[in-house]
């Protein structure tokens, strides 16, 4: 008991401490929950996560083990999804909505709610989900790390997230191409997003022809 009293302490400071004190915390009791030595423990762990005062760490990774344990009944997750929750978690209870059901409407005015919020890395964070989960080309990379929130990517991903929020088509999100070889002048742009200029190049031979990677 002080074992985790300290570590529950000690997840509220900086990194690496609270990086390791939840991940302790985390292994911890994925083994109770496992063991099932304790039938009060699913629902003690479900009221630190929704405890206002816990370390907002130590709270997504509480409720991601409930999630995999199949223990983030639907009650839990409604409550996640309140305004009165930290942005995070309700990022976290759109995602596991959404991935159950791509067209969970609560799923959705959540993420278009957070998407209107001046914050970069949840952008992105709201990219990733609108691409790898609904399907939506936003630009990321696909499969691969999202680009980092100070970069100009992250950017323009941005401006596509904060589009489909206030209701933009589907082909406005994607990345516009630039303009034919040996045209000149503008292009058509939509106000709010910047696009990537970008000049088709001739398809180089066969033994020379390298991926690609498109820039949530």
């Amino acid at each position: 008991a002080a074992a985790i009293a300290d570590l529950t302490t000690w997840a509220s400071d900086g990194a690496p401490l609270s990086t390791r004190s939840v991940q302790t915390l985390a292994e911890q009791y994925h083994r109770g929950l496992q063991d099932a030595d304790r039938p009060e423990l699913a629902s003690e762990l479900a009221g630190a996560m929704l405890d206002p005062d816990a370390p907002p760490a130590l709270r997504i990774e509480l409720a991601a083990l409930l999630r995999d344990h199949r223990m983030l009944g639907p009650d839990l997750l409604d409550r996640l999804t309140n305004p009165d929750q930290p942005s995070p978690m309700r990022l976290f209870a759109a995602e596991v909505l959404l991935r159950a059901n791509p067209n969970d409407p609560d799923g959705v005015d959540v993420l278009r709610g957070l998407a209107r919020l001046p914050n970069r890395e949840l952008a992105v964070q709201i990219a990733m989900i609108l691409q790898n989960v609904l399907g939506l080309q936003l630009g990321l990379p696909a499969g691969g790390e999202a680009p980092a929130p100070n970069s100009k990517p992250a950017a323009e991903v941005a401006r596509r997230v904060l589009a489909w929020a206030n209701g933009a088509p589907p082909d406005v999100l994607r990345p516009t191409p630039g303009p034919q070889p040996g045209l000149k002048g503008g292009r058509n742009s939509v106000p709010g997003l910047q696009h990537t200029h970008i000049v088709p190049q001739p398809a180089p031979p066969p033994e020379r022809a390298k991926g690609s990677s498109a820039v949530f």
